[in-house]
């Protein structure tokens, strides 16, 4: 029986998981969305657990994987559902996505009663649930278009719960089709500049011809190969300008537009680390995820001090993780304390040669102290 992880907002390997904000994935086409969601690290790991559930538990796989603790904390972090798509898949080898029906549309689309319902679930405090369970448990009993039925919605317009009176906080409307077109434009822009003013969100004039040249500086930076990670490929940032053919500055800029494209967050060190940084050095977002994998997600590494933890590594394997390398033995090795010690050394000065003796690691950590210091200089000026 493959092992039962447990991962939650804490994150990974100590570093809190970047949740990307709610109405993100919004600003974007459905084809920019999948663009960044599959580049998305989690969303990679999602994709590995699925195919590792569809090999353990088969015929039961999809109901075993959706209510999967990590799956359902996955959705949440990555703002979407439902079982992965493979992400080597272009766009438009995606079921249905030449036919770009109404939900597929970005500035307006229908909403589903599923939707309804987790609003209700997210916003109704546990009295106000509990009443309107108790109204639609009576009002199953009875059939639709009955007497009874129409009788419980008039129930429901007198029962005392004030919360089902408030305003909707989001960009949910009912619309009059009858209206006519200039005064439903006209209403429409109203409500939607007010919302965006509540918001916070800026008018964007960035444009996706623009964003494909952010994810082609992000694809080269990291490594991203037809639908996953090489942790072999990832480039320094001059590197990566000689692959787009433009300069240090500008590949720089890309690439930390594309960095906040698939997260949703400004780039930063802390940012990187808690959106790729430790499933990229742990492997965690490697192509086959196995048990041993798995279950550090589980059992996370006790915190202990770095002069306490022996860091050297015996097997030098080209696909295995930098920080695999550092680490001689897993259960002892305490990832973040080793990055945290790195990161402070590389900032004071110190040259690897010095960071290998200091920390008594051989040098296969070198390639993780590359990673690091090329993130380093990617967020000074």
């Amino acid at each position: 029986m493959m092992p039962n992880p447990q991962p939650s907002a804490a994150g990974l390997g100590g570093h809190a998981m970047l949740q990307r904000p709610a109405l993100h994935l919004d600003a974007l086409s459905i084809e920019m969305k999948w663009e960044t969601t599959r580049r998305h690290p989690l969303y990679v790991w999602l994709w590995n657990t699925w195919r590792v559930f569809q090999r353990e538990h088969q015929d039961q796989a999809a109901t075993e994987f959706q209510d999967f603790a990590g799956t359902q904390w996955a959705w949440g972090m990555l703002g979407i559902n439902g079982i992965p798509v493979d992400p080597a898949l272009m766009f438009e080898e995606l079921s249905g996505a030449n036919a770009n029906p109404r939900w597929l549309k970005r500035s307006a689309r229908p909403v589903t009663y599923r939707h309804l319902a987790k609003i209700l679930q997210a916003r109704l405090s546990s009295d106000g649930l509990r009443l309107l369970s108790t109204m639609l448990f009576k009002a199953g009993e009875t059939e639709p278009n009955s007497d009874e039925r129409d009788q419980r919605l008039v129930s429901l317009n007198n029962i005392d719960c004030p919360e089902l009176d408030c305003l909707v906080d989001l960009p949910l409307l009912q619309y009059s089709p009858a209206a006519p077109s200039k005064e439903f434009v006209s209403d429409i822009t109203n409500l939607r500049n007010e919302m965006r003013s509540n918001l916070g969100i800026e008018e964007s004039r960035t444009n996706e011809s623009k964003m494909r040249i952010y994810l082609d500086a992000w694809d080269a930076r990291e490594g991203w190969r037809d639908g996953t990670y090489d942790r072999s490929a990832p480039m320094s940032l001059k590197n990566a300008s000689l692959e787009l053919e433009t300069s240090q500055r500008k590949a720089k800029y890309a690439y930390q537009q594309g960095f906040q494209l698939i997260s949703g967050h400004p780039f930063s060190f802390e940012n990187w680390m808690r959106l790729i940084g430790t499933l990229h050095l742990s492997g965690l977002d490697s192509g086959d995820v196995g048990p041993v994998a798995l279950a550090r997600l589980r059992h996370p590494p006790s915190v202990r001090g770095i002069d306490d933890t022996t860091l050297s590594s015996s097997d030098a394997n080209s696909g295995a993780s930098v920080l695999e390398n550092i680490s001689g033995s897993e259960c002892r090795f305490d990832e973040v304390a080793a990055i945290d010690s790195i990161k402070a050394m590389i900032q004071s000065g110190h040259t690897n040669d010095q960071i290998l003796a200091e920390l008594e690691l051989e040098a296969l950590a070198e390639p993780a102290i590359d990673e690091l210091r090329s993130i380093i200089e990617m967020e000074g000026s």
